[in-house]
């Protein structure tokens, strides 16, 4: 329909309702945006947070020196399910006792400041 073309009866009405619609998708849209846009506040929030643990983790594994290969043998038999269980199953050799003497001194431990 061309502007020259005079308006026909009801073609007022056909152009409200379009207006209307088009009103109301675009509210949707900019209600959809706004929803969008706190849901991303929300996952940068979280993404920060596994950053800040991330870095917190490995500056603490920097600071875990280990002497030499047994005690890290040691260290990834403490730390898998597998290895604590069989720690656990493991008895003390026969031939030494299973605690150390009481009056024996040099098992003392000095105070931690």
């Amino acid at each position: 329909m061309s502007r020259k073309q005079p308006l026909r009866k009801g073609t007022l009405h056909d152009e409200d309702w379009h207006r209307a619609n088009i009103r109301l998708q675009l509210e949707t849209l900019l209600a959809e945006k706004a929803r969008l846009a706190n849901e991303n506040s929300v996952y940068a929030r979280e993404n920060r947070f596994l950053r800040e643990i991330e870095e917190y983790h490995q500056l603490t594994m920097h600071d875990v020196v280990y002497l030499d290969d047994e005690e890290v043998t040691e260290a990834n038999l403490l730390t898998s399910p597998i290895g604590v269980s069989k720690m656990l199953s493991i008895s003390p050799p026969s031939s030494a006792p299973p605690f150390p003497p009481l009056e024996d001194s040099s098992y003392a431990t000095s105070p931690v400041p």
